[in-house]
């Protein structure tokens, strides 16, 4: 059978047409899946820079605006050394 199969295909000789042409398109996919694949690493590297980025900055602004807090409490409270006042009983239970 397998003397038929490539007398078959050299009766209609484009055979080596399609191997090349076959072989241009792998070429071609394999360039496409580099090119996704570099442009997926390069979207990646970005959000991981982004969120750290932002991660930094809200450790910053939380940071700045705690020591913001602590330099407008007052030093000596009159509540007993606790800087929170008492809710109101009867607005937690209506």
């Amino acid at each position: 059978s397998h003397s038929s199969h490539w007398s078959y295909s050299s009766h209609h000789g484009g055979d080596v047409m399609r191997g090349f042409h076959l072989q241009k398109k792998f070429d071609n996919l394999k360039e496409r899946a580099k090119k996704v694949e570099s442009h997926r690493i390069t979207e990646l590297l970005t959000s991981f820079g982004l969120g750290a980025c932002s991660f930094l900055v809200l450790i910053t602004m939380g940071k700045r605006l705690s020591r913001g807090f602590e330099e407008e409490a007052p030093v000596t409270t009159t509540n007993g050394g606790h800087l929170y006042t008492q809710a109101p009983v009867d607005d937690l239970h209506s």
